[in-house]
């Protein structure tokens, strides 16, 4: 099966998601996973100014981050972030490879009230997933906008790694190593969803929501214990769940019938010009332009001419 065709455009919010390789739990919720994490995505957004974050989840083996892109920039974006990631979860790990095993999935969301299901659903993920009983007993990142206003996270990590690198590079010399030089800072700003409809839905009724939420899935527990924060932080980062529950791949989210037909309708005459101009370039003509903010192939795949003599 083909990869879903990338159609990111700007003033758009996405919901994101990627799986660590074979599922396996590489972003355990340690304190060293946590801060990496939370650079690389305080440095992404630092660069890319066209991205703002809206809520952002890490469990063990999963990421959700909600995610506005003003300037098509999110591509891009999560490039340079998963990369980041990728290199600093091998270096705590001690491994060398894939830590996502596959592409992001980034699907868009089209309403307020899809927009507040999305940061709701990212919020209570460890919850529902019956790691932690209330969301902020989570030992792991999770952030999103709950006052009306930007919030700012600071982060500040030692690179060990690196420090016991200039520590070996440095022996037998007169250098002098300064553990001070090894300190890693950033700041995450959360933003606030935009548009909110009414007085229902304000920062305070979303965290009563989520409120709501969570006791609905102890109830859904029945009195069967939670495995705890304490018990998730020492998992092994190379163990995988038994089952993993991957649900389909939605088209985008929307909360009316209306908004996801008119989506789907939009998406699919997008789709008959991407594959029409793929066409046109596969058979070395070219001349079909690729619909704006779509992803074309890097080369020209030419079909060989087959003779009629």
């Amino acid at each position: 099966m083909g990869r879903p065709l990338r159609w990111l455009r700007p003033n758009t919010l996405h919901f994101v998601t990627n799986r660590c390789y074979q599922r396996r739990f590489l972003l355990r919720p340690d304190a060293d996973a946590n801060a990496i994490f939370l650079l690389a995505l305080g440095r992404a957004l630092r660069r890319y100014t066209g991205v703002q974050l809206k809520a952002a989840v890490t469990v063990s083996n999963h990421f959700h981050l909600l995610l506005a892109d003003e300037r098509s920039q999110l591509s891009d974006f999560l490039r340079d972030f998963e990369t980041a990631v990728a290199k600093g979860i091998n270096g705590i790990r001690e491994r060398e490879g894939h830590v996502f095993d596959r592409r992001f999935s980034a699907e868009p969301v089209l309403d307020a009230a899809a927009a507040i299901g999305r940061l709701v659903y990212t919020v209570l993920n460890p919850v529902r997933a019956g790691l932690v009983v209330k969301h902020e007993d989570w030992p792991g990142v999770l952030l999103f906008g709950r006052d009306g206003e930007p919030i700012e996270h600071r982060v500040r990590w030692f690179n060990e790694r690196r420090y016991q690198g200039a520590l070996r590079d440095a022996r037998g010399s007169d250098a002098v190593v300064d553990r001070e030089h090894f300190w890693e800072e950033e700041t995450v700003t959360v933003h606030p969803l935009d548009g909110l409809p009414d007085e229902n839905t304000t920062p305070e009724q979303i965290l009563e929501r989520i409120r709501a939420a969570e006791q609905a899935c102890a109830r859904e527990r029945g009195g069967r214990p939670v495995l705890g924060a304490a018990t998730v932080v020492r998992q092994d980062p190379r163990a995988r769940p038994k089952r993993s529950n991957r649900s389909p791949r939605p088209l985008c989210h929307a909360s009316t019938d209306v908004d996801y037909k008119s989506y789907r309708a939009i998406f699919r005459e997008f789709s008959r010009r991407f594959w029409a101009a793929a066409d046109s370039l596969r058979h070395g003509h070219g001349r079909q332009p690729f619909p704006a903010y779509s992803f074309p192939p890097w080369k020209p795949i030419v079909l060989p001419t087959l003779s009629t003599a």
